[in-house]
């Protein structure tokens, strides 16, 4: 399959895009013989990367990264991680970045989710940070948790010492 001006064209659907018939495209010989794989379709995902990409929204570039992150590969991948990581709003960029996190190569999660974990400090309020927090650290494989569960209760601390002036450590 081919989107080719907002068209999505099949192999095999006729020549006019130039697109080669099925046989064509797979080399078949004349005598009927079935190949042991066939192509059926030119990859797309460059494409509908550079689409998500290109969104002047924010939310909407945050949520189609979200969803096509699943399907990217490593190379894709880090551009996804980039158009996160340059999302101007601190929440909108973790939220994404939690979402994309689970997909990524286990040598590329440390990194991404130590930038997450630093950008979590510029989200106020304090319910919003902890919650993410707790999305962050629940996308981590476990041996990788415990310094986002730290900052977590550290920030639901604050909050509660912030509610209730007259709850103090040890008072």
């Amino acid at each position: 399959m081919l989107v080719d001006d907002g068209w999505l064209r099949v192999l095999g659907g006729g020549d006019e895009a130039g697109l080669p018939s099925l046989a064509r495209a797979n080399g078949l010989p004349g005598d009927g013989r079935s190949p042991a794989s066939l192509v059926v379709g030119h990859d797309v995902l460059d494409d509908a990367l550079a689409a998500v990409l290109a969104f002047t929204d924010d939310t909407h570039r945050s949520e189609a990264l979200a969803g096509i992150a699943p399907h990217l590969g490593a190379t894709r991948m880090d551009h996804a991680v980039r158009a996160a990581t340059d999302l101007p709003d601190p929440q909108l960029r973790v939220e994404t970045l939690v979402a994309i996190l689970p997909h990524l190569p286990p040598s590329r999660q440390p990194a991404v989710a130590h930038t997450a974990l630093l950008t979590t400090a510029a989200i106020d309020p304090f319910e919003d940070r902890t919650d993410l927090l707790l999305r962050l650290a629940c996308a981590l494989p476990p041996a990788h948790r415990a310094p986002v569960l730290s900052r977590a209760i550290t920030t639901t601390a604050a909050l509660l010492v912030a509610d209730r002036p007259g709850l103090q450590a040890g008072g």
